[in-house]
């Protein structure tokens, strides 16, 4: 099963986003100091993602907090999806 990540991220929170790249792998992040917005700023990680010859594409934002495994445990999620598809919003 093939991935791309990408990380949506503001320049106040660059170094966190550096970091979760990192830990999760992302190929792409579209760093934005306010100047595109959050709707473009995700249509560029979409866009990106869309040009990938990858199975699955995930857009995560700068400060989300991911469980060790993380990957691991996104792939068995996915492998387990009934939909081609998958959509998930938290905001705590």
């Amino acid at each position: 099963m093939s991935i791309a990540i990408a990380i949506v991220a503001h320049t106040k929170r660059a170094d966190q986003a550096h970091q979760l790249m990192e830990t999760v792998g992302a190929q792409y992040m579209a760093m934005d100091n306010g100047t595109y917005g959050c709707n473009a700023n995700h249509i560029r990680c979409w866009t990106y993602l869309a040009k990938q010859p990858t199975q699955w594409g995930l857009t995560l934002e700068d400060d989300a907090i991911v469980e060790d495994h993380f990957t691991e445990q996104l792939r068995q999620a996915l492998a387990a999806s009934p939909a081609p598809v998958v959509l998930s919003l938290i905001h705590i």
